[in-house]
């Protein structure tokens, strides 16, 4: 990771998981959900890490912690690994609670320009991934997938578990609308 960053850097959309051992040992408050104040700060500090956040909550990731972040100092850039934890959570409904109460507060009032820079990327980056990526072709590609890798939808859970995925690849994108239009008052 490249020295400057400071040291409460994230950019991990966590999201209450309450069987979790981390939620009961550490436990995550409702308001420490999905797109935080210090995400949004912490996104701001590079041009790469908008769009790694935007992916994240597009897909409902809630894995982008540090280990999951790589860095090439020799180029200058950031890159998100590991997604394997995608599409189990919806993030853009914890981004909207999040952007509500930032807005309430009057925070973007008062931030500098390039943490409203890195929300309009952020933002651009949401409405170029739902022009291209509708739910149906999502949750279809999938199907596709497991069938080509062999699953068998009689002796697989991986097509059950796709109806729950599916649910939450389509609230998700309705509230990535929602989320949009949220951040164009900003």
């Amino acid at each position: 990771m490249p020295k400057n960053l400071p040291e409460n850097f994230s950019i991990h959309q966590r999201c209450i998981n309450k069987q979790s051992v981390w939620q009961k040992k550490w436990p995550l408050l409702e308001n420490q959900q999905g797109l935080t104040k210090n995400i949004i700060e912490s996104m701001s500090l590079h041009k790469d890490l908008p769009p790694i956040v935007a992916l994240d909550t597009f897909v409902g990731n809630v894995d982008r912690s540090l280990p999951n972040i790589f860095y090439d100092g020799k180029n200058n850039h950031f890159y998100g690994i590991d997604q394997a934890a995608v599409f189990g959570k919806n993030l853009a409904r914890l981004a909207n609670d999040r952007i509500k109460e930032l807005l309430d507060e009057g925070y973007f009032k008062t931030c500098d320009s390039q943490i409203i820079n890195g929300l309009r990327v952020y933002k651009k980056t949401l409405v170029e991934l739902l022009e291209i990526n509708m739910p149906l072709m999502i949750v279809q590609s999938m199907q596709e997938l497991l069938l080509h890798l062999g699953s068998d939808p009689l002796i697989n859970d991986d097509f059950s578990r796709m109806h729950f995925q599916a649910k939450i690849i389509n609230d998700n994108y309705y509230s990535l609308l929602e989320l949009v239009l949220l951040l164009d008052q900003i």
